[in-house]
C-alpha cells in the first residue's frame, strides 16, 4: 500500500500537467483499489478524489469523448457497482460478506459518492446536461 501512497502523491504534483487520460487508463489499476481500501491514509484518499474530479472536469477536444465516457462509467459504478440499501439483491450479497468486505463496499460507495458531488459542484453545467454525460452523443 505504501507504493501506492507514493504514486498517488506524486501524481497529485503532477495534476496541472496530467492529462485525463493518464488518471482514466490508471483508474482499474490504481485508482480504483485504492478507493476501495479503508485503510489507505485520508491524505492519498484524498490525492486520488482530487485527481480524479480534476480529470473529470478537463473540457479540451482531443480528450472531450475519453471524459465523457469516463464520466458515464463513474456514474454506472456507483448506480450498479457500489452497495445500494434499497435493492433486495444488494441486501441479500451484503448479508453474506465478511465485515472487512462490507468495510470495503462502504468505503468504495462513500468514495464514489464524494467524487460525483464534488464534480456535480465545480461543473453543475455538466452535471444537469444529460447529453454531456452520455457517451453515445455525438457532436453536431
Amino acid at each position: 500500500m505504501k507504493s501506492t501512497e507514493i504514486f498517488l502523491a506524486v501524481l497529485h504534483h503532477l495534476n496541472p500537467i496530467l492529462p485525463p487520460t493518464s488518471v482514466i487508463s490508471w483508474f482499474d489499476i490504481i485508482f480504483r483499489p485504492a478507493l476501495r481500501e479503508p485503510k489507505l491514509p485520508a491524505s492519498s484518499s484524498k490525492h486520488a478524489k482530487e485527481l480524479i474530479v480534476a480529470a473529470l472536469q478537463k473540457t479540451e477536444d482531443a480528450y472531450e469523448q475519453k471524459v465523457k465516457e469516463f464520466r458515464r462509467r463513474l456514474m454506472d459504478l456507483y448506480l450498479l457497482d457500489a452497495f445500494n440499501e434499497g435493492s433486495g439483491a444488494d441486501v441479500l450479497e451484503w448479508a453474506g460478506l465478511n465485515e472487512e468486505q462490507r468495510n470495503k463496499r462502504s468505503h468504495w460507495k462513500r468514495n464514489l459518492e464524494d467524487i460525483l458531488l464534488k464534480f456535480g459542484a465545480k461543473r453543475p453545467e455538466v452535471c444537469g446536461n444529460a447529453s454531456l454525460l452520455d457517451s453515445t452523443t455525438n457532436k453536431g
